[in-house]
């Protein structure tokens, strides 16, 4: 036995370990698939997204009065499109932030309030909602023009109402301050169920499966496995391997808030720092992303679950306040959930279920905040 890893066990000798070269390299294959590119031209994209990353927090973080937000988009053409308000730093001086990759730039100055002014307008249409609506969501969203994106499921009372009769049920600040409202006649969030083929198992329930996701570590050198703390609901658990044997899960932490949706257990073996991306590929994690607002919409990112397997998709919401992120898709599926999202060898964060906000989409939370939620932290040596 060489370890217990993300996804899975491993046996010495057995499945194949990817260099960083080759996680690079497999991850970019992917997207050259998904967007119709050369291998090199999706290598360069890729390799462009840390700076990316962090040319975004530095426009943010350098002009708050007026910066609106920013995004990646693929097709049909790869960009960064920045927006901000009229008063907004010419598009030589934001262009000038994007110095350090390759990735054209394109500036819009017609929002009508900076990124912190439709946070406070966030807020505000939360409160406004509330006790009038059983469930909604508001995001961030920069490419709707006043920022902000509504979701409102429709009461049981009202199925069947025209867009315009279920319009006149908000409150006037929301019509104010939104772009539009997205109305749904079924739940805007969902867990995953846990079932499906994944490698934790349910005692009680041999139909009941998850996923793993990382190693991590306390402090004190304490080490164990991570998954979504929504699969420990349905009690005790054991470690699946591939040879059909069975390690025992001892539960240590978990939360399921606005922190995150993490768990962490102790096998009693040894817990490795590799995770399966792939039925019989493993890759070393050497890194995890420890600042949240170093994401940024349009941003590749993959994940392993062990009912859908290895998918990879862009970044399409960000909620800080609640860690997190929304997907462009939604195509993970029962069994999925605590499984790995990772770039590279970079561990981003863990699987946790579904959001509606026009449209279904896969969500995960960010391993940005997995310290201050369950005081471990990623392992990566």
């Amino acid at each position: 036995m060489g370890g217990l890893v993300g996804g899975t066990a491993f046996s010495t000798g057995g499945p194949t370990v990817l260099t960083e070269s080759e996680a690079a390299e497999a991850d970019a294959q992917i997207y050259a698939n998904d967007f119709g590119v050369s291998l090199e031209v999706a290598k360069q994209r890729l390799a462009d997204q840390g700076q990316i990353g962090q040319a975004i927090a530095a426009l943010r973080d350098g002009e708050p009065s007026t910066f609106a937000g920013a995004w990646v988009e693929h097709t049909p053409k790869w960009q960064v499109i920045v927006r901000t308000t009229a008063a907004g730093p010419s598009a030589t001086a934001v262009e000038g932030y994007f110095s350090a990759s390759t990735i054209p730039v394109t500036v819009k100055s017609d929002a009508p309030w900076s990124e912190q002014q439709a946070l406070s307008n966030l807020q505000a249409m939360e409160e406004a909602l509330e006790g009038t609506f059983d469930e909604y969501t508001l995001y961030l969203d920069p490419r709707e023009p006043k920022g902000v994106t509504v979701s409102v499921r429709i009461p049981s009372n009202m199925v069947g109402s025209t867009p315009a009769q279920l319009n006149r049920l908000l409150p006037d600040l929301v019509t104010e301050k939104s772009s539009a409202v997205g109305w749904h006649d079924g739940p805007l969030s969902r867990k995953e169920a846990v079932y499906g083929g994944a490698e934790i198992q349910f005692r009680n329930n041999d139909d009941l499966h998850c996923t793993t996701g990382f190693a991590v570590e306390t402090s004190r050198g304490l080490t164990g496995l991570l998954t979504a703390e929504h699969c420990s609901d349905d009690g005790d658990v054991d470690y699946h391997s591939p040879d059909d044997d069975d390690y025992a899960m001892t539960f240590v932490a978990g939360r399921d808030d606005d922190s995150g949706d993490f768990a962490w257990y102790t096998t009693g073996e040894v817990e490795d720092n590799r995770i399966y991306s792939a039925p019989n590929t493993l890759r070393n994690i050497t890194s995890y992303e420890d600042d949240f607002d170093d994401l940024f919409i349009g941003q590749q990112i993959c994940r392993y679950g062990r009912k859908t397997g290895a998918k990879c998709d862009t970044i399409r919401v960000l909620r800080e306040n609640v860690n997190e992120v929304l997907m462009e898709k939604n195509i993970a599926e029962g069994g999925d959930s605590g499984g790995p999202w990772f770039f590279g060898n970079k561990a981003y964060g863990v699987h946790e279920g579904e959001r509606y906000s026009w449209g279904h989409r896969d969500a995960w939370s960010s391993v940005a905040f997995l310290e201050d939620s369950i005081s471990v932290t990623v392992l990566t040596d």
